[in-house]
């Protein structure tokens, strides 16, 4: 029996674990230029995705009929599940209503809360938990999680989301890290 080794990761532009910090901050402007946010199983990988935590760092977070700074979000913030080719396997998020301000994100996230912070930046934080809409998302080799994003967000300091879950065989978990 294989050992069931942890994943805990940033969703990024790349994917897997390479790049930089900027690549994992989804707070630049994606008007026009939409961008996907994305955790790629890596050929031979399968991964079993428990929960996405997101956040939101901000300096006046405040109310959650705004995606903070940047107000409401014209089109919005779809989550969707992609095969190896790209194609649309199914949706997270219902995509005829995107998350367009920082109280959607309720919909799918009973824990979704604002800190407010004495001094300094303000948090939003959600957690997403797979499971209990059902089962875990499932990613098969060249399979992806995709979290499109297609507003100006560059009002927010910070925006994450962090995929925790596990790999099903550990002879394959760590392969996107070489």
């Amino acid at each position: 029996m294989s050992k069931k080794l942890i994943l805990s990761r940033f969703a990024s532009i790349t994917g897997d674990a390479s790049g930089t910090v900027t690549n994992i901050n989804a707070n630049g402007n994606y008007a026009g230029s939409p961008t996907i946010f994305k955790i790629t199983a890596a050929p031979g990988e399968h991964i079993e995705l428990q929960r996405m935590i997101i956040t939101v760092e901000d300096a006046n977070l405040n109310s959650f009929d705004v995606y903070g700074g940047a107000g409401t979000l014209t089109v919005g913030i779809t989550v969707f599940v992609t095969d190896v080719k790209g194609n649309i396997v199914y949706y997270l998020t219902d995509p005829r209503q995107p998350i367009t301000n920082l109280g959607e994100w309720g919909h799918y996230c009973f824990d979704a809360q604002i800190l407010n912070a004495t001094s300094g930046e303000d948090h939003f934080v959600a957690r997403w938990t797979f499971a209990k809409a059902g089962i875990p998302v499932a990613l098969y080799p060249g399979w992806s999680l995709n979290i499109l994003c297609e507003d100006d967000l560059r009002a927010l300091t910070e925006h994450h989301f962090l995929v925790q879950g596990r790999y099903l065989d550990d002879s394959t978990a760590g392969a996107a890290y070489g």
